[in-house]
C-alpha cells in the first residue's frame, strides 16, 4: 500500500493506494467505527469479520464511509482485501488531533457541472475539472471565493466538500 499526505483547509488527508490482491486488517471500535473517513475513489475491497467469517458490503468508487454507516454494532477486527487495483481517500484521527471534519461527498461524471456556493471549500481528491478558465487535477484544493462557481468535470470527479 502507498499513502500520501496532503493538506486539505487545515486538515491533513492521505490518498492510499493497494494493488490487486493486497490485504490488511483494520481494527474497528466501539460500535464498529472506523478511526477516521475514506473515501473510495476507483476499485473494490471485500470485507470480512476476521474473528466470525461475517462478510459485509464491499466498498467501491464513490463511497465515503460516514454516508455509507458504521460496519458492525461491536469493535471488530475487519479483513480487508483489494479485489481490484484501488485508490481512496482517508481522514485520519490520529493525524488530525482525535477530530474529524465534517464533510460530504461529490460525484461528478465526466461532461456534468456542479454549481458551488460562494465560500464553499472542495477537495478535488481524484479527477479533473474546469472552473472558469483553470483546469484542475485532483488531488487538489478548490476556493471559492468570488461569487458562485461553475464547476464542470473533464474526466469523472471525485470530491469532498468540507462544511
Amino acid at each position: 500500500m502507498r499513502f500520501k499526505p496532503y493538506s486539505a483547509f487545515g486538515w491533513v488527508v492521505f490518498t492510499a493506494a493497494a494493488d490487486a490482491g493486497e490485504q490488511r486488517v483494520l481494527q474497528l471500535g466501539e460500535q464498529g467505527r472506523h478511526p477516521g473517513y475514506y473515501f473510495m475513489l476507483k476499485g473494490r475491497s471485500t470485507n470480512i469479520d476476521a474473528a466470525t467469517g461475517a462478510r459485509y458490503p464491499d466498498r467501491v468508487a464513490g463511497m465515503l464511509n460516514r454516508e455509507a454507516g458504521q460496519v458492525a454494532a461491536e469493535p471488530i477486527a475487519l479483513q480487508v482485501t483489494f479485489t481490484e487495483d484501488t485508490e481512496w481517500l482517508c481522514i485520519p484521527e490520529m493525524h488530525n488531533q482525535g477530530r474529524l471534519p465534517d464533510v460530504a461527498s461529490l460525484m461528478l461524471p465526466a461532461g456534468t457541472q456542479h454549481a458551488a456556493e460562494q465560500g464553499a471549500n472542495l477537495f478535488l481528491a481524484k479527477g479533473e475539472v474546469a472552473v472558469a478558465d483553470k483546469r484542475l487535477v485532483g488531488p487538489c484544493q478548490i476556493r471559492v471565493r468570488s461569487g458562485a462557481a461553475t464547476i464542470a468535470a473533464v474526466t469523472d470527479s471525485y470530491l469532498l466538500e468540507f462544511r
